[in-house]
């Protein structure tokens, strides 16, 4: 049988791997030690239990009451029957043993292994850092996820999680960075509905938040439609240059580049600018003027539809 040949690229994400699972292995020896030792400001009087089965001392005081109490974040309370026992209660959660052993990490007062974001896996981190009320965790997350550019696959998670932990100006900005993506590709809408979606699922939006994401998407398909009306409008200025018509003058003389930079920006000001300067497509003879397109590219952009989310 012939060896699967390992790229660079494989070899260093292999890598990047064992590195981040070392590292966590690492934290959770700690937790277990420091927890069990009394090394943690307040000392383990309760275990958390994963769904896989494995067992996080800690204190109490550092998980929030309506975990340890409520069944509605799906936990359940067991004390052990016997009060002379040196066993301490259990608190069984929903989330697997890698996500508490990386969000638990947060509690620590230390440096912390900060990983990669990567979905699907990261929705059940997020719902974790937000049913334990981890703000450490949640700042660390929010951080990653500002990064810019931030990577198209992760506009989605990061506007659901802008909406999920309340943060306006972050859900605005997002918002914004999704149309600009979908202006330069239109098909990128269905793709962002279908994350977003997911993320509602993950993340249990209520009925609030759901018509948040109906905003957006509405949006977003509103956007789209106005844009191909004004490429059409822009567009009906060069009917000189339908494959039928026969002209000799300037209008032949047609930069694609210019015409691709003017169709695929949002810019007013640099639509203004290839107005003054670039005259490629003005022919006096055939009656056809590159700023008549650019006007009509500008009143398209000056007419969009405004974004749904205010500034904070």
């Amino acid at each position: 049988m012939t060896a699967t040949p390992t790229t660079p690229a494989r070899q260093k994400r292999e890598a990047s791997t064992e590195s981040e699972q070392a590292s966590l292995g690492g934290v959770s020896k700690r937790l277990k030690r420091m927890s069990v030792g009394g090394g943690m400001s307040e000392a383990a009087d309760v275990v958390l239990v994963s769904s896989d089965g494995q067992r996080f001392p800690i204190s109490s005081r550092l998980i929030p009451s309506t975990v340890l109490l409520s069944s509605s974040t799906s936990t359940a309370l067991v004390f052990m029957s016997d009060t002379g026992s040196d066993a301490l209660p259990e608190v069984a959660l929903s989330f697997t043993a890698a996500t508490l052993e990386y969000v638990l990490q947060f509690l620590e007062n230390r440096p912390v292994v900060v990983r990669e974001l990567e979905f699907p896996r990261d929705w059940e981190t997020m719902r974790a850092l937000s049913d334990l009320s981890i703000w450490r965790g949640i700042d660390s997350f929010q951080t990653s996820l500002s990064k810019q550019p931030l990577d198209p696959s992760l506009l989605a998670p990061a506007f659901c999680f802008a909406l999920h932990f309340s943060y306006p100006s972050s859900v605005r900005q997002i918002a914004l960075a999704i149309a600009k993506h979908c202006h330069a590709d239109p098909e990128a809408v269905t793709e962002l509905t279908k994350g977003l979606m997911e993320g509602a699922r993950e993340l249990k939006f209520g009925a609030e938040k759901l018509g948040r994401l109906f905003e957006l998407t509405t949006w977003l398909l509103e956007r789209v439609t106005h844009f191909h009306a004004t490429r059409n409008a822009a567009l009906s200025t060069l009917i000189a240059f339908d494959d039928s018509y026969d002209c000799e003058h300037s209008c032949r003389g047609v930069v694609w580049t210019s015409f691709a930079q003017a169709f695929t920006t949002t810019n007013k000001r640099k639509l203004r600018k290839m107005s003054e300067e670039d005259r490629t497509f003005d022919c006096k003879d055939c009656d056809v003027r590159w700023d008549a397109v650019m006007e009509k590219l500008v009143e398209g952009l000056e007419s969009l539809p405004a974004c749904p989310f205010p500034s904070a």
